[in-house]
């Protein structure tokens, strides 16, 4: 192999490597820009939620206290529910099995 044939082999490599080099560089921009662009999403995603914590601690706190309301009417129906059957059933005999009570609309 001659010395131009050589020559002529290292410029090809190095202008492929040049052109990796700059479809590389494309890229990293490209990828830079997302970056950017998911970082201020982000930082506006996070601004929301510090924003809205209290409205959000209040939803939870009204959720928490809707589920024991429900639950205390729950309650409240079983206690009624067994109150009546001790009350119609005659001394010494269990009483007859309930129908199932339906729960107070809310």
């Amino acid at each position: 192999m001659s010395w131009i044939d050589e020559l002529t082999k290292l410029v090809k490599n190095l202008l492929d490597l040049k052109k990796n080099i700059d479809n590389n560089t494309t890229r990293l921009e490209t990828l830079r820009k997302d970056l950017d662009a998911l970082n201020d999403f982000t930082r506006k995603v996070a601004q929301v939620v510090r924003e809205n914590r209290s409205q959000i601690t209040r939803n939870q706190e009204k959720n928490e206290s809707d589920r024991e309301i429900l639950v205390l009417r729950l309650e409240n129906a079983l206690l009624s529910l067994e109150n009546r059957l001790m009350n119609n059933a005659p001394r010494g005999q269990p009483p007859d099995p309930p129908e199932p009570p339906s729960l107070p609309d809310t």
